[in-house]
């Protein structure tokens, strides 16, 4: 069921792998969120499943070259313009 299910992905979104597209998803959602000012980074870490800002704030280095704080102003700049 599983390699079916990957199969599908793949071919759907053109990814390399079904892990790729979790990534990639999950990259969307913490940047979905972090473009609302009202919500706290400790929640956007919460809710994607980071048991501590500190491991969020790593995971948004290692992903997006940013800390959360300057990827949220970047978003933010950007949804300005």
């Amino acid at each position: 069921w599983m390699e079916l299910f990957s199969i599908r992905i793949r071919r759907t979104f053109q990814l390399v792998s079904t892990s790729q597209w979790l990534r990639e998803r999950k990259k969307k959602r913490i940047a979905g969120m972090l473009k609302n000012p009202a919500i706290p980074l400790y929640r956007v870490a919460e809710n994607n499943g980071f048991k501590s800002e500190s491991t969020f704030s790593d995971y948004c280095k290692r992903n997006f070259n940013k800390t959360p704080l300057q990827l949220r102003k970047e978003l933010l700049a950007d949804t300005v313009r």
